[in-house]
């Protein structure tokens, strides 16, 4: 998965099997399996997207402070 997906953001994608996520090292795509657009499955995507930017900001936060 490369040098962005630690364990620490792996645990969250691994346990979400709804959405595929992308890296090209500097960006994240993520997008559903699924083609539903419900307006639910729309607010659950966003709310994943922000759980896992702020896991990934803090996880980068935390190799700064460290190095």
């Amino acid at each position: 998965m490369g040098k962005l997906f630690n364990p620490t953001l792996i645990k969250p994608v691994e346990s979400n099997p709804n959405y595929h996520i992308e890296s090209s090292g500097v960006s994240i795509l993520v997008y559903p399996f699924n083609k539903n657009k419900d307006p639910k499955s729309v607010n659950e995507l966003i709310e994943f997207g922000k759980a896992l930017a702020m896991t990934t900001l803090s996880e980068v936060d935390m190799e700064h402070s460290q190095g």
